[in-house]
This record gives structure tokens, C-alpha cells and sequence, in this order.
């Protein structure tokens, strides 16, 4: 083994051998680690001299001050100083619902289609839907919004029988959106600004649909379009299918008034290419149909009241007797047919063209006489079903109009009786 002589000045030269002078020299350079004192606090480091009085001074919470530079400046920032900060990586990402969202669905669903979409990481498309109407069973109150003298007694009859609608182009400031139908044509509609939409096409009127329904509660209870005839069953057709296919979720509170008419014949609106009232069923929309018998008519249709009440009943049902082409009765075997859940309302006329001569509200009651007896539908008479509505309260009605109209009503629907009110009507 080799030994080394070390001069150290002032003490007598130290021999070691080689291997002990590498221990020695990398203990040296090892750094050194502080240890705890017995308080538990860490101890300050001793300076180059050896006095614990000229090192780094500890800090109240047992740190240690930044050294100070050379040129007297401020401590350099250190590596993260001025990095953003940034989430922690175990908290979860915003859902739906935490947004306040309550609709997360999918293309190609509508469900948000025209309201605020909200960045949901739990799914694709997420919006906050108004809520929406109830869905109930409804008969239709067609009125001119400027005349309520003509219609008082209606709306007081929608507060009792909450099927009763008031059904009007832009709500009356007395009816309140529950309560409200809106009637759009199949060329235009209103929104609540004062806006006229005018629609191109049945596409356009089915996103209108969607757009005034979207409102919910905010907007109508229903939108019905006026009117299901034979120069509106193409773009009405057009219309049927966008709002099956692209909006669905609207199955039951949209739908159309069908045109009246001694001569109509409701198959003649389903013809090849477009069969209207095939694609309004499989689309769920309602049918509210408009069933206006002349008084003058039915006292010209025989000479005993049995026999003007059989003229009525051919009149309401077709496909019999003096009206053989297909009316109520085939489109509700269509219905049937389709498997369809369109509710089939009914409309009756109660203006003076309709209700001619004296004693007008004896042949209006005769009508909700003759469609309880003799239809072969009595339940379209139940409350739970609406109850008929009626064409049109307007500045032409006669006060007292509305009140011979809700008279009937609380007698065949409210009160559900079978038998005349009125009796047989007064014929020259």
C-alpha cells in the first residue's frame, strides 16, 4: 500500500494512504444536510468562518431568506413565476347540469335548436329549455283579438274548462299564454314583436312552428294553421313531414283547422303526391274541423224535425245520406287506420251568415244536440276531450253571442246531459 506524506503548516506532517485521502476528499464535497434541532425547528447552517451569526437567517415559518445579488438588485423571479394558473387535475370538467343545462342530447336533434347552447363537456349539444305548456285535449275559439265584447264569455268558460282555448293570430293582452292558440296561415305568422314571417315554403312554416313553440310557457299553448284546403295541402304536406322528421318533439300541440263546406270531401285532401291528411296523422298534428251548417239549410232539409236532424247528422258524419263524400267519419277511420294519436276536434259556426233567422242560439244548441245523439262520436263532447270550439267571435257577433254558446257548452259538456236544452228549431 502506497502512503502519502501531507505538509500541514504548524502541526507535524500527516501520513495517510491514498485510498483514506479519496474518502476524505469526497466527504468534502458531499453537500451537507441539515439537521433538526431538538425543538423540532430547522437549524441555521453555519457560515464559511465556522459563526452560526453570519449565515442565512431563518424565517418565522422555519424557511430561509432569498440570498441577495452581487449588484445589490431584487432576487431574480423564480421558474414559475408569472405561469397561469391551472386547474387541478382532479377536478372534473363542467356537466350539463352543473351549467344549468337540463337538455344534453345529439345531432340531429332540435330539442336546442334557437336558444343559447352552453360548453357541457358530458355531451354534445346541452341548452336550458323553457318548460313547456301542458299537453291536454283542446277545442278552439276562433276571435278578432279588438272585439272581447264578443268574447268575454269565452274566455270566462277557458278559466273553468281548461280545454277551451282562445285561439287568435296575436294574443289578446286579456288572455294569458296558457290559454292561447295561435293561428298562423300557410303563408304567414306573427311573432310577438309585430313581425310579419312570411313562409316560401312548408319547411320555413314548420320552423316558424318550432320557433313559437320553443318559447314554452313563454309562448301559445298550441299553433294551429288556418287552413287545410285544397290550394294549401301541398305546402301543408311539405310542413307535416319537416315537423315529423326534424322537430317531433312538437307531436300534439301544433295543427290545422279543415276547410267547411257543403261540397268538401276531406279524402279529396289526401290525393297522390302529396296526401296532406296521411302526413299530418302520421305527424300527430291536430285537426280541428270546421263544421258551419247554414240554419236555412237545415230548415229547407224536410218538414219534421227528425227529418232536418237526419240532414245534420249527414252534414257532421259524410259518407250517408245527402252528403256521400268522406268527412268526419272517414277521418276518423283514417286515424285509425295510421295509428295515429291526432286529436279531432270540432268547430262550429256561430256567426249571423251561419245562425240566420230569429231564435239563433236555439239552432246552435241543436248542434251540440244532434252531434251528441246522433254522430256516432258523442265523446268528442266530453270535457276531458275539450268540448267544441267555435268560428268566429268577431266585431259581426252579437254580444250576447258568446253567452248562448257557453250556455250550451255547461249543459252537453260541463254537465254532460243528453237531452235538449233548447228543444226543436223554430223552421218558416
Amino acid at each position: 500500500m502506497k502512503i502519502l506524506t501531507v505538509p500541514t503548516p504548524g502541526l507535524r506532517n500527516l501520513r495517510v494512504t491514498v485510498p483514506a485521502l479519496v474518502a476524505g476528499l469526497a466527504l468534502a464535497c458531499a453537500p451537507v444536510s441539515p439537521e433538526p434541532s431538538d425543538s423540532g425547528e430547522q437549524a441555521a447552517l453555519p457560515s464559511d468562518g465556522g459563526d452560526a451569526s453570519g449565515g442565512e437567517q431563518p424565517l418565522p415559518d422555519g424557511g430561509t431568506a432569498p440570498e441577495p445579488l452581487a449588484d445589490g438588485g431584487a432576487p431574480l423571479p423564480g421558474p414559475d413565476a408569472g405561469a397561469e394558473p391551472t386547474l387541478d387535475a382532479g377536478e372534473p370538467p363542467p356537466t350539463c347540469g352543473a351549467l344549468g343545462g337540463n337538455t344534453c342530447v345529439a345531432p340531429p336533434s332540435t330539442l336546442c335548436d334557437t336558444l343559447p347552447l352552453l360548453p357541457a363537456a358530458d355531451c354534445a349539444v346541452c341548452c336550458a329549455r323553457p318548460p313547456d305548456h301542458p299537453l291536454f285535449p283542446a277545442g278552439f275559439h276562433v276571435l278578432h283579438r279588438d272585439f272581447p265584447d264578443a268574447w268575454n264569455d269565452i274566455l270566462a268558460l277557458s278559466l273553468v274548462h281548461l280545454g277551451q282555448l282562445l285561439a287568435s293570430q296575436r294574443k289578446p293582452t286579456q288572455v294569458g299564454t296558457d290559454r292561447w292558440a295561435q293561428v298562423i296561415t300557410s303563408e304567414y305568422g306573427w311573432r310577438d314583436d309585430g313581425t310579419l314571417v312570411s313562409f316560401a315554403n312548408g319547411q320555413q312554416m314548420a320552423a316558424f312552428i318550432h320557433e313559437r313553440l320553443a318559447l314554452g310557457t313563454g309562448g301559445p299553448a298550441r299553433v294551429m294553421v288556418d287552413e287545410l284546403r285544397a290550394n294549401s295541402k301541398e305546402r301543408l304536406h311539405e310542413c307535416a313531414v319537416e315537423l315529423a322528421t326534424r322537430y317531433p318533439q312538437w307531436a300534439g300541440r301544433w295543427g290545422v283547422f279543415v276547410v267547411h263546406g257543403k261540397a268538401v270531401s276531406y279524402a279529396a285532401l289526401n290525393t297522390a303526391p302529396t296526401p296532406a291528411v296521411d302526413a299530418l296523422l302520421d305527424a300527430h298534428a291536430t285537426f280541428s274541423v270546421e263544421l258551419y251548417p247554414a240554419r236555412a239549410d237545415y230548415c229547407a232539409a224536410g218538414t219534421t224535425a227528425a227529418e232536418r236532424d237526419t240532414w245534420l247528422e249527414d252534414f257532421f258524419r259524410g259518407g250517408q245520406g245527402a252528403f256521400p263524400q268522406e268527412r268526419f267519419h272517414w277521418l276518423a277511420q283514417r286515424r285509425t287506420a295510421r295509428g295515429s294519436s291526432s286529436q279531432l276536434s270540432l268547430l262550429f259556426g256561430v256567426t249571423d251568415t251561419y245562425l240566420t233567422g230569429t231564435h239563433p242560439g236555439i239552432f246552435l244548441d241543436r248542434m251540440f244536440y244532434v252531434w251528441r245523439a246522433r254522430s256516432g262520436y258523442p265523446s268528442l263532447l266530453l270535457s276531458g276531450n275539450g268540448g267544441p270550439g267555435a268560428w268566429k267571435w268577431h266585431d259581426q257577433s252579437p254580444a250576447s253571442r258568446d253567452a248562448l254558446f257557453r250556455a250550451s257548452f255547461e249543459w252537453y259538456v260541463g254537465a254532460g246531459n243528453t237531452s235538449s236544452r233548447l228543444g226543436q228549431v223554430p223552421c218558416p
